[in-house]
């Protein structure tokens, strides 16, 4: 994690179309799967911003939002949508994350919600694994709301 990477590179390819968000999201997936209780590489995503898509937030804020292909990318099937809500639960847990999603507390909770029934309606080709991802993402997010009240 500490060796250079072109880390700023993720999050636009995230955004990007077909097959390239594919491939960033699957490297993303192996990174948390390799190191999954690191600190580290979830601040490091979460300082990065890659949450702001996979909650439906334009990225980067403002006028000069990028057009998100993120929904192509989870319609292609269970692979992108496992690894979004790996990515998801990585990150979501950070100060960063929850300071934004406390800015728009209901868009970030539908947005995660949408997410989880996706993974669910999938029934058999959904992975258990990435369905408790999803389940904790929106936990984590739904458990704040006082805080953010």
């Amino acid at each position: 994690l500490d060796r250079p990477f072109g880390w700023g590179v993720l999050l636009p390819l995230v955004v990007a179309a077909p097959p390239a968000s594919v491939g960033a999201l699957a490297l993303l997936e192996e990174l948390i799967d390799r190191y999954p209780h690191e600190e580290r590489l979830a601040k490091k995503l979460s300082g990065l911003h890659v949450f702001m898509p996979l909650l439906g937030l334009p990225w980067p804020s403002g006028a000069a939002a990028a057009t998100s292909q993120l929904g192509s990318t989870m319609a292609l099937g269970p692979g992108p949508r496992r690894s979004a809500a790996k990515l998801l639960r990585c990150t979501v847990d950070t100060e960063m994350a929850l300071r934004v999603a406390g800015d728009h507390t209901q868009h970030c909770v539908a947005s995660a919600g949408a997410l989880l029934e996706g993974l669910l309606a999938e029934e058999a080709e959904a992975e258990e694994e990435a369905a408790v991802a999803a389940t904790e993402a929106l936990g984590i997010l739904v458990g704040n709301l006082d805080a953010w009240a």
